[in-house]
């Protein structure tokens, strides 16, 4: 698979990051992708095929070390189509790496209830702010899901009318 849309490229560069992207699908000529950035080291990225109904669906996982300290990222955007996002959900809890410190992202067009499956490795908040729609949040389709090796300290979003959904900002530490 190609390595996913210039865009991510230039905003890692103009913001001195480094950058992990795989493409998700197309809408027309643009190709859409998740990406991971960060101020450390991308050691490796990968792509992980995720259940799609209409539309390709992916999630990048990043490799990263900062000041010496491996990590790991995950970022998805999964389906609006109920049967094959639980798919997609059962399939993460399933192949996710746990190994070491891991933090997933996105907007898994979820409620907390539907994130079930990842409790058996991961911490999925319970009551995450609303995301969507941003222009009135209401719903929180937006999560953060971390392995035992982090503790939440804050948990809120960010007003922006950028997206359809508000962004979700975490602060971790590590334990």
């Amino acid at each position: 698979m190609p390595r996913a849309f210039d865009q991510t490229e230039q905003i890692a560069r103009g913001l001195g990051m480094a950058s992990a992207s795989v493409a998700a699908h197309r809408l027309g000529p643009l190709r859409m992708c998740n990406s991971v950035l960060t101020r450390g080291k991308i050691v490796s990225e990968r792509c992980l095929e995720l259940p799609g109904r209409t539309e390709r669906r992916a999630c990048v996982i990043a490799d990263v070390e900062i000041d010496g300290v491996p990590l790991r990222f995950a970022c998805l955007h999964l389906t609006l189509h109920k049967a094959v996002r639980r798919q997609a959900i059962e399939l993460l809890a399933e192949v996710l790496p746990v190994d070491e410190p891991l933090v997933v992202v996105g907007d898994f067009n979820a409620s907390v209830d539907e994130l079930a499956p990842l409790r058996s490795i991961l911490t999925v908040p319970d009551t995450p702010p609303p995301t969507f729609p941003s222009f009135l949040p209401k719903s929180s389709l937006g999560h953060i899901a971390f392995s035992a090796h982090w503790k939440l300290e804050r948990l809120t979003t960010v007003g922006s009318l950028a997206s359809d959904h508000l962004p979700l900002v975490a602060e971790l530490s590590l334990r």
